[in-house]
């Protein structure tokens, strides 16, 4: 057993849309979630309560990302347990990630935040990190 356990929250849950504009428009402006950050492909809302984000994707993603202190620790721990590798560690613009599935075939993303997290702008936009 982990003493502390290996996820720490869930970091978000991910949903496709085909035209980011249209998904901000109907979750931002519709159902008032809050802009938070965004790129050419993707962008982060928020929620009145708490700090798990909805993500908007304009390519299929897994549905759920775990935050984990560090990618590669967590991902020796899981696949020692029993876990499944889907695809191996990736960079991403704030850290490291890997998408694997539990003995259960529940697929979902680890990810860490090692880089840190998004600069953006007043209107959430990407600042150019350098």
């Amino acid at each position: 057993m982990i003493k502390d356990g290996l996820f720490e929250k869930i970091d978000c849950v991910s949903f496709y849309v085909n035209d980011l504009e249209d998904g901000i428009s109907f979750y931002a402006d519709a159902m008032g979630l809050n802009l938070l950050w965004r790129t050419e492909t993707s962008c982060g809302l928020g929620l009145r309560h708490g700090s798990t984000e909805i993500v908007l994707h304009t390519r299929k993603m897994p549905l759920m990302n775990v935050k984990v202190a560090c990618v590669e620790k967590a991902l020796e721990l899981f696949l020692q347990k029993g876990g499944f590798l889907e695809t191996e560690i990736f960079d991403t613009d704030v850290g490291k990630a890997a998408v694997v599935r539990d003995v259960w075939d529940n697929c979902y993303c680890l990810v860490d935040v090692t880089k840190g997290r998004y600069r953006v702008d007043s209107d959430g936009n990407m600042l150019v990190q350098e």
